[in-house]
C-alpha cells in the first residue's frame, strides 16, 4: 500500500530546493540528537525518543533495506523484527522546484503485516526548506495515521 505525498508552494516562483521526511520515533542517532538539541526535549524514559516527545507518533519506521522486491523486511537495525512492529517505509527525499514549477510528490509506502494495532498507529511527514526546520504547530507538516 501507498499514499502519494503532494508538496505544493502557492506563491513562490524561482528556483527552491525542499526536503521531504518522515519523523521517525526510531529515526538515526543523529536526528534525534539534533530533536533534541534544538526543542530541549530528552526523555528520562528509555521508552521515549526525542521525536516521540515532539510528535507523539505511534508508527515504527522500516530501518533498512536490502534491494529485494519483499517490502516486508524482517530485518531492522541488524535485529531480526520478530514483533513485525516495522509499519512503514522511512521518507528522506530531497528535490528542487525549477523556476514556475509548482507542485512535487514522493510516496510513503505503507508495510502489509500481520499485526493489527488498536489504535491506529501515525507518523509525521516534514516538509523542510532550506534554512528552515517546519514548526509542528505550523503548514508545513502532515500527521498520516495508518489503519490496519
Amino acid at each position: 500500500n501507498t499514499i502519494e505525498v503532494e508538496i505544493k508552494r502557492s506563491k513562490f516562483k524561482g528556483r527552491q530546493l525542499v526536503a521531504a521526511r518522515t519523523m521517525d520515533r526510531n529515526a538515526e542517532d543523529f536526528f534525534q540528537t539534533y530533536i533534541d538539541e534544538l526543542f530541549t526535549l530528552k526523555s528520562d524514559r528509555y521508552d521515549k525518543t526525542s521525536v516521540d516527545m515532539l510528535t507523539y507518533n505511534s508508527a515504527y519506521g522500516r530501518a533498512q533495506y536490502y534491494g529485494s522486491d519483499e517490502r516486508r523486511s524482517r530485518w531492522i537495525k541488524g535485529e531480526f523484527d520478530i514483533q513485525g512492529i516495522n509499519d512503514y517505509e522511512f521518507i528522506d527525499y530531497k528535490s528542487e522546484f525549477k523556476p514556475g514549477l509548482q507542485h512535487k510528490s514522493t510516496w510513503l509506502a505503507v508495510n502489509d503485516d500481520s499485526i493489527s494495532e488498536k489504535p491506529y498507529e501515525n507518523t509525521t511527514i516534514q516538509i523542510n526548506l532550506k534554512g528552515m526546520f517546519a514548526s509542528q504547530l505550523g503548514r508545513l507538516k502532515v500527521d498520516v495515521h495508518i489503519n490496519d
